[in-house]
C-alpha cells in the first residue's frame, strides 16, 4: 500500500511482530507528534509506452464528455485542433454531446472512452472500491511487472476484505420509480384538523 493510515500502520507493526499491541488512536498520536503525513507524498507520471492504448470506463457525468476533455484526448492523439469545430456554434465534434461521445469512444482510436448504460446504480458499488484500490495500491505505486501488480493488487485486496469489507444491504428491487405508488406526506393543516375530528369522535363515542 502507498497511502497508509493509522489503523493500517497499527496493524502492520504488528504482523511483523515490532510491538505486541498498539492502537490506531496512539498510532496517530505519535503520528502528530512527529509531525508525519504518510498520506502525503510527491508523485511523478512517466509514459513508458507513449503509443499504448488505454480505455476509460465512465459514467454518464456531463463532465466526462466536456470540450476540455475532448480537445485533451484529441491532443493526445495528434487530431488537430481546428478539426473539432466549435461548441458554441454547434458545429464539428464538438458541436454536441453525441458528437463529442461519438469521437471519445471511437474503436480505432488508441485512447478510447467506454460510457456505462444509464441507471446503473449497482455499479456504484464497483466504482467505490476502484476507487478504494486506486487510491490505496496504485497512486503512487512502482510495479516491475504485470506479475508484480497483479501479485499487489491482489495482496491489498486479501487484506482488504479481511480488515474492512462488509456486506452491501441492497435494498433496491428493480422496480421502476414510475411504477411505485407514493404517499403523499400531509401537511401539518391536514394532521391539526385529523386530530380534531378524532377528538370529536371520542366526544361523541
Amino acid at each position: 500500500m502507498n497511502d497508509w493510515t493509522g489503523r493500517e500502520l497499527a496493524d502492520e507493526v504488528k504482523k511483523q511482530n515490532i510491538i505486541a499491541s498498539i492502537s490506531t488512536s496512539r498510532v496517530n498520536a505519535f503520528l502528530r507528534l512527529v509531525k508525519l503525513k504518510p498520506q502525503h507524498r510527491k508523485g511523478w507520471c512517466f509514459a513508458t509506452d507513449p503509443g499504448a492504448k488505454w480505455i476509460f470506463v465512465m459514467d454518464n457525468l456531463n463532465t466526462h464528455d466536456g470540450d476540455p476533455v475532448v480537445r485533451a484526448v484529441a491532443k493526445l492523439l495528434g487530431v488537430d485542433q481546428a478539426e473539432l469545430g466549435d461548441k458554441k456554434k454547434r458545429r464539428g465534434i464538438l458541436g454536441s454531446t453525441t458528437s463529442r461521445r461519438q469521437f471519445l469512444s471511437d474503436p480505432n482510436h488508441r485512447i478510447r472512452f467506454v460510457f456505462i448504460p444509464k441507471h446503473s446504480s449497482w455499479l456504484n458499488q464497483i466504482e467505490i472500491i476502484l476507487g478504494v484500490i486506486a487510491k490505496r495500491v496504485m497512486r503512487h505505486g512502482s510495479f516491475t511487472s504485470k506479475d508484480d501488480l497483479r501479485e499487489k493488487l491482489k495482496s491489498f485486496i486479501e487484506y482488504y476484505n479481511r480488515t474492512y469489507a462488509k456486506p452491501v444491504n441492497w435494498t433496491y428491487d428493480g422496480t421502476s420509480r414510475k411504477t411505485r405508488k407514493f404517499q403523499r406526506p400531509r401537511t401539518w393543516r391536514e394532521k391539526t384538523q385529523n386530530k380534531k375530528i378524532e377528538k370529536l369522535l371520542a366526544l361523541v363515542a
